[in-house]
């Protein structure tokens, strides 16, 4: 049983409703109507357009390189759709998503054209973008010296770029695609801290995720490393759901600086002990106080002339001078001089 007919008022309702814009054309392509939102879209009034060719008067190009493809549906007079460039009236260009379908009279004749297109220049815009972003993504990935990770928190799998298994001495097929995989590399040492840095990243106390520690090499050597991520998943609740990151090798950078570290010491503990050494020589030099020149001596009693012209006893001149202390006594000649008693 066939359906009947809707009236031609509801038709042409439904048309103007429509976003798209919708043209009819005869065989050779020539608008006959100009529908929908076509004057919005095109920016073009319909009496500037009826009768003139789709093929010849309206700039056209195929940025993905379907045109071929799209002419030939055509030719064929097949259904054809395709993502194509327009130039509005203004001058603009407009990505639109096109599909043209044949139109055939009861006798299956070929009458003409309907083309509906759908305005998505935006979405075409983002796409691209996207598409480079992509490109400049692939490119960093492939051109610098990181190892990439993917870990999906709630079922531990994690995911690793070649480099990243490389960097350990890996196949990357030989790595079991697991968080557990990364825990068994970390010196155990250094693991609690690491641990620490990621959980107060994922738990919000950090805004993101940086660490460095030592993982091992096949070999057996162990690698300091630089590690870095962010949460870029988060599910309904704001639970973190997947942390993206990369993996520097900075083994040089930490030889270097434990090398530097251990030579400052030894510059510390060298400058500390000249230091010491000064500080009893200045201390030696506070208690000495030098007898300078020559020291006038009286032939006849023995006392010295000090450096304000007085006489004194040599002892007080040299307890003046110096930390000395003197205690009296007498030779043995002095004693056989002034005692010949005491001997006997």
């Amino acid at each position: 049983m066939r359906m009947p007919h809707a009236p031609a008022s509801v038709l042409a309702s439904l048309v103007e409703h429509l976003s798209e814009a919708i043209l009819i054309t005869d065989p050779e392509m020539r608008i006959t109507h100009y529908l929908g939102e076509s004057a919005r879209i095109y920016g073009w009034e319909a009496e500037e357009v009826l009768g003139r060719s789709l093929r010849t008067d309206f700039p056209l190009a195929f940025p993905d390189g379907d045109g071929e493809d799209f002419v030939g549906r055509l030719a064929r007079l097949e259904q054809a759709r395709v993502v194509m460039r327009c130039q509005r009236k203004d001058g603009a260009w407009l990505d639109l998503d096109v599909v043209a379908t044949p139109l055939r009279d009861d006798a299956g004749r070929h009458t003409g054209w309907i083309s509906v297109g759908r305005d998505v220049t935006g979405q075409f815009r983002a796409l691209t973008e996207l598409r480079a972003s992509h490109d400049v993504l692939t490119d960093m990935v492939v051109g610098v010296d990181d190892g990439f990770w993917l870990w999906h928190i709630p079922s531990g799998a994690a995911r690793f770029s070649q480099r990243w298994a490389a960097m350990l001495g890996h196949d990357l097929a030989t790595l079991t695609p697991h968080v557990d995989t990364w825990t068994r590399h970390v010196h155990p040492d250094d693991l609690p801290q690491a641990c620490k840095a990621l959980d107060d990243h994922t738990q919000g106390r950090a805004s993101s995720y940086q660490c460095e520690y030592r993982v091992q090499h096949t070999s057996g050597a162990w690698l300091w490393v630089q590690d870095r991520g962010r949460v870029v998943e988060r599910d309904a609740a704001g639970a973190p759901v997947r942390v993206a990151g990369a993996l520097t090798d900075i083994t040089a950078r930490k030889e270097m600086e434990l090398a530097l570290h251990a030579r400052e010491a030894e510059l510390r503990e060298a400058l500390a002990a000249n230091e010491a050494l000064v500080q009893e020589l200045r201390e030696a030099l506070d208690r000495v106080r030098t007898l300078a020149d020559l020291l006038p001596l009286c032939m006849h009693c023995r006392k010295v002339r000090d450096d304000d012209g007085y006489w004194a006893q040599i002892e007080e001149y040299v307890a003046s001078h110096t930390d000395t202390s003197f205690s009296h006594g007498i030779c043995p000649e002095c004693l056989k001089t002034h005692y010949p008693e005491y001997p006997q």
